[in-house]
């Protein structure tokens, strides 16, 4: 009889009964809930620990390992999937759901040819079952096309197909895998490739490691030092310390170099002094001199001439001081 869902609060109320006691009768009744809500991993937690520790000879251990077969098929854990359909019944005649189980336990974990024979007969059961025909028509899926390629070119599937040829599947697992990831845009030649992934994942039933050869070829390996000895390189390279040269300042270059009273050199200063009075000198007296005009020696009056303007002193020397004046300003 199949049991009412519970609500969050109901779950997380029994999910903390089984904290102390994993045991706890209400195990089955967390598990059926987080199948239910397809919270596989949890599930598959709660089941293991609860069982492991469950009476054997209670009839409830066959519904929990029902339970524990669903959620271990969904978490790839094939080894514990196998381990709890040896504990329950899997005759589609009597239990169909259990039959289901083990048709798609059978096909993932790599045994094509079993998983043929096991969908055929859940279909002489019910002709209409859409789980059987969905596993028979990916066992009749042809295989990959030879074209089909990862990015790298060197992983193909007639590469992959020498690698089973030769023996080792777990190579060839390797390179479809590269494929796989290269036909995210055909789904169709992905689903082939994903089909052949499952039959070669049982033919080769973890006999070979997949990186064992690689990781111990000398070729592809640098070899390490040893640390022993004392060619061996320190972990933290020093610092190296470049002496930067000072660039001298073109302003403190004119400072004096006795003292911080930061003073003028002396041919400054009395350049400075000369210009100042050259300065009050040109303020005080005129440049030009006006000459009085000539008397009419007839009337006796001046007569009305156009004043002339003498200079007073060397014009050479007056220009001479502005400009140095105006360069001192400036």
């Amino acid at each position: 009889m199949a049991r009412l869902a519970l609500t969050d609060p109901e779950l997380d109320l029994l999910r903390e009964m089984l904290v102390d006691s994993p045991a706890e009768e209400v195990f089955l009744e967390v598990g059926e809930e987080l199948v239910r809500r397809l919270r596989w991993a949890e599930a598959e937690q709660v089941l293991s620990e609860g069982l492991a520790q469950f009476p054997a000879d209670d009839p409830r251990r066959r519904a929990g390992f029902a339970l524990l077969a669903r959620a271990s098929l969904e978490t790839g854990r094939y080894d514990l999937t196998e381990t709890a359909l040896r504990e329950i019944d899997t005759d589609a005649g009597r239990h169909f759901e259990n039959a289901r189980i083990e048709l798609l336990w059978l096909e993932r974990s790599g045994q094509l040819d079993s998983a043929r024979e096991r969908a055929r007969s859940l279909l002489d059961v019910d002709a209409t079952d859409l789980v059987a025909q969905a596993v028979l028509e990916r066992l009749d899926m042809p295989a990959p096309s030879p074209r089909s390629r990862a990015k790298d070119p060197f992983y193909t599937v007639a590469r992959a197909e020498q690698y089973v040829a030769h023996g080792r599947p777990d190579r060839a697992i390797r390179v479809y895998r590269r494929i796989q990831l290269a036909l995210a845009s055909a789904p169709a030649e992905a689903a082939r490739v994903e089909q052949r992934l499952r039959q070669l994942a049982g033919d080769a039933s973890g006999a070979f490691d997949d990186l064992s050869e690689e990781l111990t070829d000398p070729g592809l390996v640098p070899e390490l030092p040893d640390l022993d000895s004392g060619d061996v390189l320190p972990a933290l390279v020093p610092r190296l310390i470049v002496p930067v040269p000072q660039i001298a300042d073109p302003v403190a270059s004119t400072e004096p170099e006795g003292g911080d009273d930061g003073g003028l050199p002396d041919a400054l200063e009395d350049l400075e002094e000369e210009a100042q009075t050259t300065e009050e000198s040109l303020f005080d007296e005129e440049d030009t001199e006006i000459k009085s005009a000539p008397l009419d020696p007839r009337s006796g009056r001046t007569m009305s001439t156009a004043p002339t303007a003498v200079p007073t002193s060397s014009e050479s020397h007056a220009r001479d001081r502005r400009k140095r004046r105006s360069l001192l300003r400036r």
